[in-house]
C-alpha cells in the first residue's frame, strides 16, 4: 500500500510542477503576442501608405489620364486617415498610443482610403489638373 501512495504523491508533485510552469510561461507568450501584433498593424499600415504613395507617383510620372490598380491591406484598428496636398497618412494606436505611417508625395493627392480591416483594390487616377485622385 505504501508504494502507491508515493506514485500518488510523484505524480501530484509533478502536475504541480508542470502546472507552475505553465502559469510562468503564460504571461511573457501573451507579451510577445501583443507586441507581435502591434509590429505587425505597424508593417501593415506602413506598407498600405507606401504602396499608394509610390502608385501615386509613378501616375504623376505618366501623364494626365493614366489609372493605376493597386492591393493594399488596411490593418485592425485604423482610426483615421488623410490625403490631401502631398500627404497621405493613416492614424492608428500601438501600445495605448496615437501612431501614424505617413508618405509624402511628390504631387498633389485628394481622395480617400479604407478604414475598415481587409484587403482593398485602390485606384489612382490622374485629373486634368494634375492632382491625384485616390478611390477604392
Amino acid at each position: 500500500m505504501k508504494y502507491f501512495n508515493k506514485k500518488s504523491q510523484a505524480t501530484i508533485e509533478y502536475l504541480f510542477i508542470l502546472g507552475l510552469g505553465i502559469i510562468l510561461i503564460l504571461p511573457i507568450s501573451v507579451y510577445f503576442f501583443s507586441d507581435f501584433a502591434d509590429s505587425n498593424k505597424t508593417n501593415l499600415a506602413e506598407d498600405a501608405v507606401m504602396t499608394v504613395g509610390k502608385t501615386a507617383d509613378v501616375v504623376y510620372s505618366l501623364g494626365p489620364g493614366n489609372i493605376r490598380t493597386v492591393q493594399i491591406i488596411i490593418p485592425r484598428g485604423i482610426s483615421g486617415q488623410l490625403i490631401r496636398g502631398d500627404e497621405i497618412i493613416l492614424y492608428y494606436s500601438k501600445d495605448g498610443k496615437a501612431s501614424e505611417s505617413f508618405y509624402k508625395t511628390r504631387v498633389n493627392v485628394s481622395g480617400n482610403m479604407p478604414m475598415i480591416e481587409g484587403r482593398y483594390d485602390v485606384r489612382l487616377s490622374m485629373d486634368s489638373q494634375g492632382i491625384i485622385e485616390v478611390n477604392y
